[in-house]
């Protein structure tokens, strides 16, 4: 049981790092759980849990998840997004995805 703490443990601390360098917010608090706290803010973020088994299909999606938290973080302007932002039904809902877009893209060019 020990060995699989310390993989999940390993994996955290790994992916905390690989979070905060993409974002480039070395500050930021990751934590780790399944609630729907909000993903990403100002000082802190919650990613995913990892299961104990630690299986790849899983770690490749959290890793995932945690890299487009970081860009987020580290591209997304949310005041200017506001501001911006149009209304209507179908309107908002395009804008944030193409914000979503825009936001992996800026990253994939730079990675």
């Amino acid at each position: 049981m020990a060995d699989y703490e310390s993989l999940i443990e390993t994996f955290k601390r790994a992916n905390a790092a690989a979070f905060r360098a993409v974002a480039r917010r070395f500050d930021v608090e990751v934590d780790y759980g399944s609630d729907s706290a909000p993903d990403t803010g100002a000082e802190r973020v919650r990613v995913p849990l990892p299961s104990r088994e630690l299986p790849v299909g899983e770690v490749a999606w959290i890793r995932g998840e945690s890299d487009a938290m970081a860009l987020r973080l580290r591209h997304h302007d949310a005041a200017a997004h506001a501001r911006r932002k149009p209304t209507g039904d179908i309107a908002p809902e395009l804008y944030d995805a193409l914000e979503t877009a825009r936001v992996e893209a800026l990253g994939a060019r730079r990675m």
